[in-house]
């Protein structure tokens, strides 16, 4: 069923949250709980300087041999390359071009998500049917959106579980582990540990807006299992954003081995800071003849025709 086909994309979305600590851990460094707030505050204070902006970047995901091989996954991976928009103001996100799908009947179509805290609506444009769109609200148990799982530079050490990184570490268990060098700059390490029992590390550079140069994951045993680096670039405004970034996926075969699974890499083309955003950037209307599938509730799917009486 249509309702059902979309139901299966929006899943696939959906990006699943972290249990939140409010807790601090104790700082590993002397002095360190000040230095800490001191770090997190700053993080904060410049990931809300990351508004009213109109960014063109270029996004790519490659699957290694090692990853083909596995026969489990072969058939559903495919390289991807695109080029896409993103246009925010506060709460709000418009993406444009992040995805590219495949209809039921076989016909591709891009996708343009609006997200806001509490709702999401996605459209999808069919290249040869004309509009076929889906509508509907998700609420995750955080109360954030999943508007982090589009593909686009927020993924690159500006945002964990759809929080930036300073919400994130605040609400989570944090320690201080010291300084460390990387590429040249000094930076402050930090780690959390998520309710999954894996570890989160990142480096903190307070010489590029207090930005995370690098972000480790690593698994229950210890084993890296992640690792992104991101090129920060001040731009107008004082604002610090990606420039570019790479981020590498590990994971552990049935032998125990443990292999470079995935690829991903951000280049931004284009950032315009302190822009003017109309109301009508993050309102879709839709045709008339437009085929919407409603899943606002998810027990209740609904489908219409816009202009045709509902019946």
């Amino acid at each position: 069923m249509k309702s059902q086909f979309f139901a299966n994309v929006v899943v696939g979305l959906f990006l699943a949250s972290s249990v939140a600590v409010l807790a601090f851990a104790k700082p590993l460094v002397e002095g360190g709980d000040a230095l800490l707030r001191n770090i997190l505050d700053s993080l904060e204070h410049h990931d809300s300087m990351i508004n009213r902006m109109s960014v063109k970047y270029t996004y790519e995901r490659h699957y290694t041999e090692e990853a083909m091989a596995n026969p489990r996954h072969s058939q559903s991976l495919k390289d991807y390359r695109k080029q896409a928009e993103m246009t925010f103001e506060g709460s709000k996100f418009r993406f444009e071009g992040v995805e590219t799908a495949v209809d039921p009947d076989g016909n591709p179509f891009d996708l343009l998500a609006i997200c806001t805290n509490d709702n999401e609506v996605v459209r999808m444009l069919f290249s040869e049917k004309g509009a076929g769109v889906y509508q509907g609200t998700l609420r995750r148990p955080d109360g954030n959106t999943s508007l982090f799982s589009y593909p686009s530079p927020l993924n690159f050490n500006l945002c964990m579980a759809g929080m930036f990184l300073g919400k994130y570490f605040k609400s989570r268990e944090t320690v201080l582990l010291g300084k460390e060098g990387i590429e040249g700059k000094e930076c402050y390490l930090l780690q959390c540990t998520r309710s999954d029992g894996y570890t989160v590390k990142v480096w903190i550079d307070p010489s590029s807006g207090f930005r995370a140069p690098r972000r480790e994951v690593y698994d229950r045993e210890g084993q890296l299992v992640a690792r992104c680096d991101t090129e920060f670039r001040q731009y107008s405004g004082g604002i610090w954003f990606p420039s570019s970034g790479s981020s590498l996926v590990y994971r552990k075969e049935k032998s125990g081995e443990r292999v470079l699974y995935q690829t991903k890499r951000v280049k931004v083309d284009e950032v315009r800071t302190n822009v003017s955003v109309s109301s009508s950037t993050f309102v879709i209307d839709f045709p008339l003849g437009t085929s919407v599938c409603d899943l606002t509730d998810p027990e209740s799917p609904r489908e219409f025709v816009v202009g045709e009486p509902s019946g």
